[in-house]
């Protein structure tokens, strides 16, 4: 479960932070009572790269950089969502 501080406690406990991130707990830091920023431990931090589950923020196409060996596989994707999303849109026939 992780830990929620404010801005203000998490400056004034930082190296209580760093403790509880090492220690397996994610540290959610809130500005205005929202989760504004995490810190979690290194290992964690890997194992999201490695998993491919961190896209540090990129958001639609270029979310998909890097994860296709060569440009034909990633061309045979993009037909394959442009096929599909055609095919739900064709409206039915009454015959």
């Amino acid at each position: 479960m992780a830990k929620a501080m404010t801005v203000a406690e998490a400056k004034a406990h930082f190296s209580e932070c760093i403790k509880s991130a090492e220690d397996g707990e994610i540290v959610v830091i809130t500005r205005y009572g929202k989760a504004a920023a995490a810190v979690v431990s290194a290992k964690y931090l890997s194992e999201l790269e490695d998993k491919g589950k961190l896209d540090a923020g990129r958001r639609g196409l270029a979310a998909l950089v890097g994860r296709f060996n060569d440009g034909d596989d990633f061309t045979t994707q993009i037909e394959a969502v442009v096929r599909n999303r055609a095919a739900s849109r064709k409206t039915p026939t009454l015959g």
